[in-house]
């Protein structure tokens, strides 16, 4: 599980979390810190991790990227690739 927590640091006690939350994620890799600039889109990543659980779990569900790219290239009727 991910939790995002979203600090302010306009006041000096939010300032003394982030600082604290910092020195923790040196011991700790479990933390992560990432400034607003930085941020992961994490639905994106969880639903990638998902769908990879899924086929490592299910290894015979789809299809494999020769037969994908073969349906792509009869459709577009592709073919110099």
């Amino acid at each position: 599980m991910t939790y995002t927590i979203k600090i302010d640091q306009t006041s000096q006690q939010a300032q003394s979390i982030v600082d604290m939350l910092k020195a923790l994620s040196v011991d700790y890799d479990f933390i992560q810190i990432y400034k607003n600039d930085e941020v992961v889109d994490l639905s994106v990543v969880t639903e990638l991790d998902s769908r990879y659980e899924y086929i490592i779990k299910n290894p015979t569900v789809g299809k494999s990227w020769d037969e994908v790219k073969q349906n792509l290239k009869s459709q577009w009727k592709i073919t110099n690739y």
